[in-house]
């Protein structure tokens, strides 16, 4: 999963009013698009102050399932079970996905198998 998508390291802070963010996130949105999927969800294409950000919404990590599913040659079922295993719900606020242990778990190159 990604984490605010590719583009932290590059990402200058500029303000809401700069056509240059406008270009920015179009262009990416452009790279990041998938037929069939709607549109990118917002998330993948902003980053915080930092560039670092440790959790998306549900939406856009599932967004990236198929492409990841892809990549690691693994059902895209399996990984929807782990994206759900990983997904907090807070006592306040939206649900999120911590990508940090998402990413954890696909690099541990467990069998991703539903674990009941």
């Amino acid at each position: 999963m990604r984490c605010a998508a590719v583009r932290c390291w590059r990402s200058p802070l500029v303000a809401p009013s700069n056509p240059a963010l406008a270009e920015r996130i179009a262009t990416d949105a452009a790279q990041l698009s998938v037929a069939g999927q709607g549109a990118v969800p917002m998330a993948l294409l902003t980053t915080s102050g930092s560039g670092l950000d440790p959790h998306l919404p549900p939406a856009a990590a599932r967004y990236q399932i198929a492409r990841i599913a892809a990549a690691r040659g693994v059902p895209v079922e399996s990984l929807e079970r782990l994206l759900v295993q990983h997904t907090e719900k807070p006592m306040v606020g939206p649900a999120v996905v911590n990508v940090l242990a998402l990413n954890l778990a696909l690099a541990d190159n467990r069998p991703l198998v539903n674990p009941e």
